[in-house]
């Protein structure tokens, strides 16, 4: 067998290049293969109901159509509704994540042709007050104002405000040398948050009072256990400290989440508090 000539071999190095180059096509996701119908809750009046939270939801929104009296669009919007009225006043927070459309809720209440826009939660961190017994409409449009659809994940969960929980120890120690007062306790928080706590100590002693003052800050996840030193101050021309026995505290903690700044404040007064000569 003689040699191949070049331009054989340059035809098989294209036809294994071209083959090899070649990368097989993705599978076709089957949501996008089935066949795309209206979902049921296309229109305001076939809302989906909502029953409890946390709701969670995901449909086929590529069919979805608008109507002439949406609130936005003039019914050139795909628009579906969900319908929720709580038994009890709560707060909410609303979510589209996980939708493969850039979309956004907008709350009503009200009758249609006559709704009443709310507030929009384009953002999960939002926290909507709801009240008790009032029917609550959610609509869910693309960002793009048109009658782009996909596959919609729409949740809503409850999201209570910020509350605040303080404890703090009935015995405390006075370190008598430098005159510091040793404060224990813990604070508690619903939601992370940073929490500033004030302390004020009173005490009648010979017709005076003795005021002593002490703050601290700190951050909270769940819960936090806190010690502060509160310095006194002479409590006599002798230059004595503020003898140990009963004082009557007047603590607080004012807090502010860390997803929404929303504050909370909670405080304890009066509190006896026993202060003890240091062991």
């Amino acid at each position: 067998m003689g040699p191949i000539p070049v331009a054989a071999m340059v035809l098989v190095f294209i036809a294994l290049c071209s083959r090899s180059a070649v990368a097989e096509p993705p599978p076709i996701p089957q949501f996008l293969m089935d066949e795309a119908v209206p979902p049921s809750n296309d229109d305001f009046d076939s809302a989906t109901v909502v029953t409890a939270l946390p709701f969670d939801d995901t449909i086929d929104t590529r069919a979805a159509s608008g109507a002439a009296d949406d609130p936005v669009c003039d019914g050139g919007c795909a628009t579906v509704w969900y319908r929720y009225t709580p038994e009890q006043a709560t707060s909410i927070g609303g979510s589209t994540w996980g939708s493969d459309y850039w979309s956004v809720i907008f709350v009503y209440t009200g009758e249609r042709g006559a709704l009443k826009w709310i507030s929009d939660l384009s953002d999960f961190s939002y926290r909507l007050a709801l009240d008790a017994g009032t029917t609550y409409h959610f609509m869910v449009v693309s960002r793009t104002w048109d009658l782009v659809g996909g596959r919609l994940h729409f949740s809503l969960t409850e999201r209570p405000p910020l509350s605040l929980g303080l404890v703090v120890e009935p015995v405390a120690f006075m370190d008598r040398p430098s005159g510091v007062i040793t404060l224990r306790g813990e604070v508690t928080c619903s939601m992370p948050a940073q929490i500033v706590l004030s302390f004020t100590l009173r005490r009648l002693l010979a017709q005076r009072i003795l005021l002593a003052l002490g703050n601290l800050s700190l951050a909270c996840a769940d819960h936090a256990h806190f010690e502060v030193p509160i310095q006194t101050y002479s409590a006599s021309r002798f230059g004595d400290y503020y003898p140990p026995g009963h004082y009557v505290a007047s603590i607080s903690a004012t807090g502010v989440d860390d997803l929404r700044h929303e504050p909370a404040d909670v405080s304890l007064y009066p509190l006896p508090l026993l202060i003890r000569g240091a062991p």
